[in-house]
C-alpha cells in the first residue's frame, strides 16, 4: 500500500494510520509506505507506535521521481485519505502505473475515481471504510488488476499530454476568435 502527499492534517494521514490495525489483523505482512514530509510526521509516527503498528508503516520522506515510480509499481493500491482535495496528481500517477486507488469522496477525487471501477471512494475521516476497501482489494488480486487496467485506460484516454495540448489549443483558438 502506498500513500503520497504532504504530511499536513488536511491530508488525513491519521485516518489512514487508524485504519491499519484492521488491515494488519487480516494481513499480518501488510506494509504502508508513506511518501512525503511535513509538520505532522512526528505525530503520525507517535500514533503508529500507540496503535502498535509502527513496524507496518514506512515513512520515506521526500523521494526522487524514479523512486516514486518504483513505489507505484511495487504497491498493490494507492490510498488517498485527504479531507479536502482538488485534482491531485498522485492518483493519476498510480492509475498510469496500473494501480487502483482508494480515495476519500471529495470533488477532486470524484473527477478521476469511478467508484467500483478503477478504485473506491470512501467517506472522509473514516478509518473503518478505508480499512474495509483496502482489505477488499488485498483479498482480491483479480479485482485489483481489473481496476488498475480501468484506471490506466482512463489516464491514457483523458490525461495524455497530446490530448491535453489539443484541448488547450482549442481554448486558445476560441479566445482568439478563430
Amino acid at each position: 500500500m502506498l500513500a503520497v502527499g504532504s504530511l499536513f492534517r488536511r491530508e488525513g494521514f491519521e485516518y489512514l494510520i487508524k485504519a491499519m490495525p484492521k488491515v494488519v489483523k487480516e494481513f499480518p505482512d501488510a506494509k504502508l509506505h508513506i511518501v512525503g514530509s511535513g509538520p505532522e510526521k512526528q505525530s503520525l509516527v507517535i500514533l503508529s507506535r500507540k496503535l502498535d503498528i509502527s513496524g507496518h508503516i514506512i515513512f520515506h520522506g521526500y523521494v526522487s521521481r524514479d523512486e516514486l515510480y518504483r513505489l507505484y509499481k511495487m504497491c498493490r493500491v494507492l490510498i488517498c485519505s485527504a479531507l479536502l482535495k482538488g485534482q491531485g496528481i498522485a492518483q493519476l500517477e498510480a492509475m498510469a502505473s496500473g494501480r487502483p486507488v482508494i480515495a476519500t469522496d471529495t470533488a477532486g477525487y470524484r473527477e478521476t475515481i469511478i467508484d467500483g471501477r478503477n478504485g473506491f471512494l470512501v467517506p472522509r475521516a473514516d478509518p473503518s471504510s478505508i480499512a474495509e476497501a483496502t482489505c477488499k482489494l488485498l483479498n482480491d488480486y483479480e479485482l485489483c488488476r481489473k481496476m488498475g487496467l480501468e484506471g490506466r485506460r482512463l489516464v491514457e484516454g483523458k490525461y495524455d499530454w497530446r490530448i491535453i495540448v489539443k484541448q488547450y489549443y482549442k481554448i486558445y483558438e476560441e479566445i482568439a476568435g478563430r
